[in-house]
C-alpha cells in the first residue's frame, strides 16, 4: 500500500515539475502564480482519485501540460490548474477572483458544468452545457482551448472507464469535440481525438487500418526517404534551404477514405512529405523542385497558401507518381503556416506570444464558425435548440462554395442558393431573385455541391422571398429572416 502511495506521490511531483520547466522555459515571470494554482487544485482535489486510482490532481496538471506544450499564457495555465474546482470541490468563485483574479475566474467558470439547475433528462443537461461553453468562447477563445485540452486528457486515459462510458465519450468526442477543433484549425488535437474515438468505437477496423500503415511504413521509409534527398537537392540548387518531415496519415482520416469506396493503395495522401520554408515565394520554388523530381498528378493539387481554407489552413499539395507505385503528397509550408495548421488559433501563443490573446480572439472572430455562432445564438435564443443546432449545422459534414469573386463560402450539406444568400447579408436573401451555379442559371431551391461558384442576382425594388423558401433552407438563420420578412 505505501509503495503504491509513494508511487503516486512520485507521479505528481514529477508532473508538477515538468509543467514549471515548460511554463519556465517561455514565461519564467509566471512561475509564483503557477506554483499558487497547483497548491490550490492540489489542496482541494486532495482526497480525491481518478478511476486508474491516481490522484485527481493528475488530471489538471496534465491539461495545463498539453496547453504548456502550445506556450499557453499564465491565466490559461492557472484556468487549466483550477478547471475542475468549482464543479468538483468546496471552492469558492470569490476565492479564486481574490486570488487569481477576473481572467482566470472567467475561464473556470467557462468550463464548470452547470449544477444549480434541476434537468428533466441527461440529454437536456448535456445540451445545456455544450450551450454554455459555446457561448462562453464567443467572449473568450481560451476557454474552449481548455476544454479541447481536458477532453483530450480524458480521451488518453478513456481505458479505465466502463465499456458503455467508453464507447458513449468517444462518440460524443468525434461528433462534437474533434469537430470544434477542426473548426478553429487545431489539426493536431482534432486528430488525436478522432483516432482515440475511433479506437474505441471500432476497434476491429482501427487495428485493421493500423497494421495496414505500419506495413506501408516499414516497406516504404527508405523510398519516402530517397524522394525527400532528391527533392532537397533540387530545392538546395534553386537556392532554398527546406526542412523536410515524413509523416503517414492518421487512422481515422485514412477510414473516412474507405468510406468513400476509395482501395486503401489508391489513397493518394497515405504518405506525406512536409516542406517547411521560410517565406511564401520559397513555397512555389519548393512546388517547382517536387515536380522537377516526381511527376505530378494534377488533379490533386490544391493551392490553401493564397486561397485558405475557412479555418485558417494554408498549404500548397501536390500529390506525385513515384518509382515505386505509390502516389505521394507533397505539402509545402511556411514554418508559420505549420505552426498554425498544427494549432489553429492557439498557434499565436507561439507567433505572436506579446499579444496572443488579443490576436486569438480577433481572428476567432474572422472565422466563419464564429459568424455563424453568433447567428445561430441570434435564431435560437431564448430556445433549447441552439446546441442542437450547432451540432446540425457547423458539426456535420460540410460542403464549400465560392463566390464569383473566390471567396469560400462553408454551409450544411443540403444547402441550398437560400442558405448562401442570406449567409452573405440578409437583404441578399430576401432580395433574391435569380442564381446562377458554376455561370448557369438553376432553381433557387437547388442543392449545393462542393466548389459550386454562386451568383446571386438581387431584385432591387423589394423583397422577394415568400413562405414557400422555408420548406428549402437547411440554415435556421436563413430561415428566421425569412419569417421576419414574410412576417410569419
Amino acid at each position: 500500500m505505501s509503495s503504491n502511495v509513494n508511487s503516486c506521490d512520485n507521479l505528481v511531483t514529477e508532473l508538477s515539475k515538468q509543467l514549471i520547466e515548460k511554463t519556465n522555459s517561455y514565461m519564467p515571470i509566471e512561475e509564483k502564480r503557477i506554483i499558487r494554482a497547483y497548491n490550490y487544485a492540489n489542496g482541494y482535489h486532495y482526497a480525491q482519485k481518478r478511476n486508474s486510482g491516481e490522484p485527481f490532481i493528475t488530471h489538471p496538471l496534465n491539461v495545463a501540460l498539453i496547453l504548456a506544450q502550445m506556450h499557453a499564457d499564465g491565466d490559461t495555465i492557472c484556468g487549466a490548474l483550477l478547471h475542475d474546482v468549482l464543479e468538483d470541490t468546496s471552492a469558492l468563485e470569490e476565492e479564486i477572483l481574490k486570488l487569481f483574479g477576473k481572467t482566470v475566474l472567467t475561464l473556470v467558470q467557462g468550463v464548470t458544468k452547470i449544477d444549480n439547475i434541476s434537468f428533466t433528462s441527461k440529454e437536456e443537461e448535456k445540451a445545456a452545457n455544450e450551450e454554455k461553453l459555446l457561448k462562453s468562447c464567443l467572449v473568450d477563445i481560451r476557454i474552449l482551448i481548455i476544454k479541447l485540452a481536458d477532453r483530450l486528457h480524458n480521451m488518453r486515459t478513456l481505458n479505465y472507464k466502463n465499456s458503455f462510458k467508453q464507447k458513449e465519450k468517444a462518440l460524443e468526442t468525434l461528433e462534437i469535440y474533434s469537430r470544434i477543433a477542426g473548426k478553429i484549425g487545431a489539426y493536431r488535437i482534432m486528430k488525436e481525438l478522432q483516432d482515440l474515438s475511433f479506437k474505441y468505437l471500432k476497434p476491429t477496423e482501427y487495428n485493421d487500418i493500423y497494421q495496414k500503415r505500419e506495413f506501408l511504413k516499414e516497406t516504404h521509409l527508405k523510398d519516402l526517404i530517397v524522394m525527400q534527398e532528391n527533392v532537397y537537392k533540387t530545392l538546395y540548387d534553386l537556392g532554398v534551404n527546406g526542412h523536410f518531415r515524413i509523416k503517414f496519415k492518421d487512422i481515422f482520416g485514412i477510414h473516412l477514405k474507405l468510406a468513400k469506396g476509395i482501395e486503401f493503395d489508391e489513397i493518394h495522401d497515405i504518405m506525406i512529405i512536409n516542406i517547411l520554408v521560410n517565406k511564401i515565394e520559397e513555397c512555389y520554388k519548393a512546388l517547382m523542385a517536387v515536380h522537377m523530381c516526381y511527376k505530378p498528378e494534377n488533379k490533386y493539387f490544391k493551392d490553401f497558401v493564397f486561397n485558405p481554407k475557412t479555418n485558417m489552413y494554408q498549404s500548397i499539395h501536390t500529390t506525385v507518381n513515384t518509382p515505386f507505385d505509390h502516389l505521394v503528397q507533397f505539402q509545402l509550408k511556411t514554418y508559420d503556416m505549420a505552426t498554425i495548421a498544427s494549432y489553429g488559433l492557439s498557434a499565436y501563443w507561439i507567433l505572436e506570444a506579446k499579444k496572443a490573446n488579443q490576436l486569438m480572439q480577433e481572428k476567432f472572430q474572422s472565422l466563419q464558425f464564429y459568424e455563424e455562432l453568433l447567428k445561430l445564438r441570434e435564431a435560437n435564443d431564448g430556445t433549447k435548440e441552439f446546441a442542437i443546432k450547432v451540432k446540425e449545422e457547423l458539426l456535420t459534414r460540410n460542403i464549400y462554395v465560392k463566390t464569383p469573386n473566390g471567396f469560400i463560402v462553408e454551409l450544411p450539406v443540403d444547402a441550398t442558393p437560400i442558405d448562401f444568400a442570406f449567409k452573405i447579408h440578409s437583404d441578399i436573401g430576401s432580395k433574391m431573385d435569380r442564381v446562377l451555379i458554376n455561370g448557369v442559371e438553376a432553381d433557387k431551391f437547388t442543392r449545393l455541391q462542393n466548389d459550386d461558384r454562386i451568383t446571386i442576382i438581387a431584385e432591387n425594388d423589394g423583397v422577394t422571398c415568400t413562405e414557400e423558401w422555408l420548406s428549402y433552407a437547411k440554415t435556421s438563420y436563413a430561415r428566421k429572416k425569412i419569417r421576419q420578412f414574410v412576417g410569419k
